[in-house]
């Protein structure tokens, strides 16, 4: 079962565009949220400090043998196009990736085992903080393809009863709105929880 929201805020869609520190300015801290760390995963941005430093979409720049100590001053390659790029070879990514490296050095190991072993230990880390979404988050739409079982909306409109005078403007169920709006508002959603879930 799961429960989504086409009106969140914090997990909203990019549509393309890619969302950055003055997103956070102009939006408020909060919105869109999500989309912006992963657009600025391995960037040495404000927004950045969201995610991390490590992989992500910023650039290795830095000098042969010490691959692993960002050089906070590049931005771009200017001299590799799309062709050049994508003609480096696997091996030649495994010992010196294009993007920011991991923060782990052993990643990059090319003794035995040692960079698998590595990855395996500290998977999660480097997929939270180092590589990117390139989907939607979960909570913003319905999961078809997982197999989940019926999917419920929380912005439908069965599950708020009437809405917040100072909200009218926006009457999308937003990120936390279960626990933020006062009972009396969403109490359908807390009855569809305990029906669903067999807690009676």
């Amino acid at each position: 079962m799961q429960f989504y929201s086409n009106g969140e805020d914090v997990l909203a869609k990019s549509y393309g565009t890619e969302y950055t520190t003055l997103n956070i300015v102009t939006d408020g801290v909060g919105s869109n949220a999500w989309i912006t760390q992963e657009h600025q995963k391995g960037k040495n941005t404000t927004a950045s400090a969201l995610s991390g430093e490590e992989g992500g979409w910023g650039f290795n720049c830095a000098t042969p043998g010490s691959w692993w100590r960002i050089d906070y001053l590049c931005t771009r390659f200017d001299s590799f196009d799309s062709a050049t790029a994508f003609a480096i070879t696997d091996q030649d990514l495994l010992e010196r990736p294009f993007f920011n490296p991991f923060l782990r050095d052993n990643l990059f190991s090319t003794e035995g085992t040692e960079g698998s072993d590595e990855a395996a230990l500290f998977k999660g880390h480097t997929l939270a903080y180092g590589v990117p979404a390139l989907s939607h988050a979960a909570g913003i739409e319905k999961l078809v393809q997982f197999g989940l079982g019926e999917a419920f909306d929380m912005n439908a409109e069965g599950f708020k009863k009437g809405w917040l005078a100072e909200r009218s403007e926006n009457e999308s169920w937003r990120h936390s709105d279960a626990k933020n709006i006062a009972y009396r508002y969403v109490y359908n959603l807390y009855d569809t929880w305990v029906q669903q879930g067999g807690l009676r």
